[in-house]
């Protein structure tokens, strides 16, 4: 049951009903990648408990000298030697080249560890799955296919589509975003 939010109107207005549609549409958005996100999320966390588990494993067998892998040992007694030396932040994105090369070649091995690499397979299909979702887009959206996928309302989609620096094109009076320049302005969001 709906009704007009102004007590002086006994009906919904056309904005009433379409602001309705798209606060619906943007509920059945959220709920259909709600578990698939929920699901990457847990997959992530388990690929990262693994590789952490296996790390400390891998370590306590170094201290005790029986590493069932000489040579990720090795590689990992480097790495410590390397970031001894390093100065400043030791996250990966504040190392060196040949620092964050030696990280790389660690986690390619660690990646082939059987728990490891069944965590990162859960992973991979979770974000194969999110990638097929928005496969499906069309290759041209209009307002209300941007509303949809960012889970916003219709007027919202409209200012964002109005707004500099959002890559909008305009076909006569109608506003339509390329599905490619969306999901990189989507990537930008993410990683600003």
């Amino acid at each position: 049951m709906v009704w007009s939010a102004d007590p002086k109107q006994g009906y919904l207005t056309k904005e009433g009903i379409g602001e309705l549609r798209s606060r619906m549409t943007g509920e059945i958005f959220r709920d259909e990648l709600l578990q698939l996100y929920q699901e990457k999320d847990q997959s992530y966390k388990e690929v990262a408990q693994a590789a952490r588990e296996d790390t400390c494993g891998l370590l306590r067998e170094l201290e005790r000298s029986v590493c069932a892998s000489p040579e990720l040992g090795q590689q990992l007694e480097a790495l410590a030697l390397s970031l001894e030396s390093t100065k400043g932040k030791k996250q990966y994105g504040y190392l060196r080249k040949p620092v964050k090369e030696q990280v790389d070649r660690i986690v390619d091995a660690l990646a082939e560890l059987p728990p490891v690499a069944e965590c990162y397979e859960a992973w991979n299909l979770c974000r194969d799955a999110l990638e097929g979702y928005y496969d499906q887009l069309p290759v041209a959206l209009n307002a209300n296919q941007v509303a949809a996928v960012l889970g916003i309302s219709r007027a919202g989609a409209y200012n964002l589509m109005r707004s500099e620096g959002f890559l909008t094109l305009y076909v006569g009076k109608r506003m339509i975003v390329p599905k490619d320049r969306l999901l990189a302005w989507m990537d930008r969001q993410v990683n600003s």
